[in-house]
């Protein structure tokens, strides 16, 4: 997963290098997005969970959910559920 993860960060920054200032605030928010699944994911395989690990997976889990918003427009053209 950790492997995954590298490989779509580098996909996804170098397809959003040359962005004008309007879509900067997009491209911000879907690095985010995938990092914080990709943490939710990693933090998962985990044998034990503390509280504490619980209170971050929660907060990866939040973020998801508030800039998960940015991919819908692509949803369709796509065919896949991503999050």
């Amino acid at each position: 997963m950790r492997n995954l993860g590298r490989g779509i960060w580098a996909v996804l920054t170098s397809a959003l290098r040359n962005l004008d200032s309007s879509q900067y605030h997009d491209s911000k928010s879907a690095l985010k997005c995938v990092s914080a699944r990709v943490d939710i994911s990693l933090m998962a395989q985990y044998r034990n969970h503390t509280p504490d690990r619980h209170v971050y997976m929660e907060r990866y889990l939040q973020t998801v959910r508030r800039k998960k918003d940015i991919f819908l427009e692509f949803h369709t053209v796509m065919g896949v559920v991503i999050f």
